[in-house]
């Protein structure tokens, strides 16, 4: 009975085939996919997921695979999902702490802000490549209290998604409303 117990739970948490080339493969392919995700969020994605940096989606994405894996499937060995866990926080860490010296590391792995409103004037080419649209802006600015573009001395999209806005000396000038398309729908 004993016998039986210890080789369950040798199995629940190494599994059948335990061996040290298998921690060191589960931390390589972790570490390798970690990073094969953030290089392609940020390549190809190119849009914030609001509240998460690309590297905290990742992590998210990596503990729900693991945790959710590891609760279904017996023949996931629980020393591999903790590995999982393990390596993907100390790879943020280590992103983070290299993005205090390396600009193309943080832009990666943290983002950075876009300047989408100059002095009251929309910079589309900068809204295109968050892909944000007019209206989704628009959305934004009105979330803030904004009625008009004039109002808005700087507007930046953060690193987050979230919208940070500088407003301007003299609200009173013209912009654009950001109420037109809600009109057309009344």
């Amino acid at each position: 009975m004993w016998y039986e117990l210890v080789l369950n739970l040798k199995r629940i948490f190494l599994g059948y085939d335990f061996s040290i080339f298998g921690i060191l493969e589960t931390i390589f392919r972790t570490s390798f996919i970690f990073l094969y995700a953030l290089v392609n969020i940020y390549f190809l994605y190119r849009r914030n997921i609001i509240h998460f940096s690309s590297s905290e989606f990742i992590l998210v994405l990596a503990f729900g695979t693991a945790i959710g894996d590891a609760m279904l499937y017996s023949t996931v060995p629980l020393l591999s999902v903790m590995i999982i866990i393990t390596t993907s926080i100390l790879l943020v860490k280590l992103l983070l702490k290299l993005a205090i010296h390396f600009d193309l590391i943080e832009k990666i792995a943290i983002g950075s802000h876009t300047l989408i409103i100059e002095n009251g004037h929309i910079k589309k080419e900068e809204l295109e490549s968050k892909g944000i649209s007019e209206e989704q802006l628009f959305e934004l600015l009105r979330l803030q209290g904004i009625k008009h573009t004039g109002e808005v001395e700087y507007a930046f999209i953060e690193s987050v998604g979230q919208i940070s806005i500088i407003k301007a000396k003299d609200p009173t000038k013209e912009g654009l409303s950001t109420l037109h398309n809600i009109k057309k729908h009344l």
